[in-house]
């Protein structure tokens, strides 16, 4: 095929809504990947969220080997592990301080499992809108166990106040400057190694798969996605997206409640079609 890889973000671009993948869009995937194109989920989501997505999608018969999530630090291979982009140890526990001395609620990713140190309101009320009570290890001793990487984190979310919030990332920022990314404002932001994102995942795969970047799409709607956006041949920006984030040398798809995705893959696999038959011709 001439699209060889679809790169797709799950939250404000596969999912319709909170949680939900179209008929239309699980058929339009089907079809290209019994054509031969390879479809990789790429989110931001922990392991257990994104998987229970890709387990759905095999269940309606469609072939996917590649799961990339924890905002690309980590890739799985037939749920093997194959890719994993950790924090060193020093940066873990300096970010761990400042969600205590600012008193911010947060959780921290590993390979596998989410960990909180304890719930409390701003957890369930998260809990109720992402189902994080599925996944999500409750860890008073966080601190401790990541001292004796007991626990190597990939990812820390911090979810809180507006104030705490922005006082968490200045004091990141000051401390950590060039040893973290953030991703996010307001009363929700990712924090993750400076090395790990969305893009360098996809080139590890690209990589290993022998398949140039140049012959992928890729498709999102936020910030996280930029880096796989920008690497890859055919950059799709949803039409929900935020004005900050749309490029004027982006493709552009409709929006997540108009099956934007699944249009998209139609529209690809439509102009394959016609380039085999110009080429018969």
């Amino acid at each position: 095929m001439k699209y060889k890889i679809i790169f797709c973000d799950l939250d404000g671009t596969l999912f319709s809504s909170i949680d939900s993948i179209s008929r239309k869009s699980i058929n339009s995937i089907k079809r290209y990947t019994d054509m031969g194109g390879i479809f990789v989920i790429c989110t931001g989501r922990e392991y257990e969220s994104a998987n229970s997505k890709l387990e759905y999608l095999r269940s309606e018969g469609i072939k996917i080997d590649y799961l990339i999530y924890n905002m690309g630090a980590n890739i799985r291979e037939a749920d093997i592990p194959i890719f994993s982009s950790k924090y060193d140890l020093d940066t873990s526990l300096e970010i761990l301080k400042i969600f205590d001395e600012v008193k911010c609620n947060f959780q921290c990713f590993d390979e596998k499992y989410a960990y909180i140190k304890k719930k409390n309101f701003q957890f369930e009320i998260l809990s109720f809108f992402v189902k994080m009570k599925n996944y999500v290890k409750v860890e008073p001793s966080l601190y401790d166990k990541v001292a004796d990487k007991k626990i190597e984190i990939v990812k820390f979310s911090g979810f809180d106040s507006y104030r705490k919030i922005s006082k968490c990332i200045k004091l990141i920022e000051a401390r950590l400057a060039k040893k973290v990314d953030i991703i996010g404002s307001g009363m929700f932001f990712d924090c993750l190694d400076s090395n790990t994102n969305k893009g360098n995942a996809v080139k590890f795969l690209c990589d290993r798969l022998n398949v140039d970047v140049l012959d992928c799409v890729a498709i999102g709607d936020s910030s996280g996605d930029v880096s796989m956006l920008d690497i890859v041949g055919y950059p799709y920006i949803m039409e929900n997206a935020d004005s900050d984030t749309k490029k004027p040398n982006y493709l552009k798809a409709l929006s997540n409640t108009k099956d934007g995705v699944a249009i998209m893959i139609d529209q690809l696999i439509e102009l394959e079609l016609e380039e085999k038959i110009n080429d018969i011709n």
